[in-house]
């Protein structure tokens, strides 16, 4: 089989990398002609990894219909914010027995609407439509750290046949036909990250951050339920996996944000203090527009996003949401919400 990603990034050369060395062809779109003749040239990914060669079965290219036509499973690992864009591009450009896996991690716009439903307005189809998402920072999949990560489709066989792309022992697939869940997860965790960071940069300690992770791994449960997703899957790889591993580690942008936001109580400052993109920002916004339409409460979003907009301080925060969230943790009774 033949596998195309789309998106070059840190993410995007990993899964490029994983895949060649799993003994697939892979080809990698790179946008940037730049980086592309460098890499090219080098045999390596200069600028990104100095040290990490171009494998045997890559190829390299920044045609993106010959990359998508020439595929049998593409991986899309753009940033959230430009798969409109690109499903504007690939969408026509798929046939019936292509596979798209969807590798971003995020609502698709300010409606909150899923990237799946995103790509299927484009045109695809359900049953083509994947979705890779868990506890894998790219630097220790390349360095080949032992890494499981969930890979989401309502048709069990497509599971199957992209898993199977993976021949690598430390880079563990585990399957779920919820895509919903997988994808609420996904974009859920930044949000807790950030407020991870925000305990982290006020001095609290493991206590509070324990606690309000769990608030928040209920919240998530509660918004995929709402969208039609199951509460079980956030108890996986997706779900509290990777909040776990965002939301404990300052390899994370979200929690570096979060940390910043507590020291200077301005979220300019905190971006400028990170010196990246922040797409848990976005994240705040769109899922409380989501939250809204179905009538739902998600209180620890509401307050991160209070510190962010400036409407109360940080140091305020933490008081006020364990005022306000008092709940049973009984997840059968459907007689409150998160």
């Amino acid at each position: 089989m033949t596998v195309a990603i789309i998106g070059a990034g840190q993410f995007g050369v990993a899964l490029a990398h994983e895949l060649a060395y799993s003994g697939q062809k892979t080809v990698l779109h790179v946008r940037d002609r730049e980086s592309l003749m460098l890499w090219s040239a080098n045999g390596k990914f200069t600028g990104l990894y100095d040290d990490l060669s171009l494998p045997r079965l890559l190829s390299l290219t920044d045609d993106l219909s010959e990359a998508v036509q020439k595929a049998d499973v593409i991986f899309n690992v753009v940033p959230c914010a430009s798969n409109r864009a690109v499903s504007i591009k690939v969408a026509p450009l798929l046939k019936n027995h292509q596979k798209l896996v969807l590798c971003s991690k995020g609502f698709a716009n300010d409606k909150g609407e899923l990237l799946t439903d995103l790509w299927k307005r484009a045109g695809v189809k359900e049953s083509q439509l994947l979705s890779l998402s868990g506890p894998g920072f790219a630097k220790e999949i390349i360095s080949g750290e032992p890494t499981c990560v969930s890979l989401a489709c309502t048709q069990k066989e497509n599971l199957l046949s992209v898993g199977a792309l993976f021949a690598g022992r430390k880079f563990r697939l585990y399957y779920t036909t919820d895509i919903i869940g997988v994808q609420v997860a996904g974009a859920m965790k930044n949000v807790f990250a950030i407020l991870a960071g925000i305990v982290k940069g006020l001095g609290y300690g493991d206590n509070t951050s324990a606690a309000l992770l769990t608030m928040g791994l209920r919240e998530m449960g509660a918004l995929a339920q709402a969208l039609g997703g199951d509460r079980k899957t956030l108890l996986g790889f997706s779900g509290v996996g990777d909040l776990l591993l965002t939301a404990t580690s300052l390899q994370s942008r979200n929690t570096q944000f979060g940390v910043a936001l507590a020291k200077y109580g301005d979220k300019t400052k905190a971006v400028e203090a990170v010196g990246a993109t922040i797409e848990g920002i976005a994240t705040v916004e769109r899922s409380l527009k989501l939250a809204e339409s179905l009538n739902l409460s998600l209180p620890l979003v509401e307050g991160v996003h209070s510190v962010i907009k400036g409407y109360i301080k940080a140091e305020d925060l933490i008081d006020i949401l364990f005022d306000q969230v008092r709940e049973f943790e009984d997840y059968d009774d459907e007689s409150f919400s998160a």
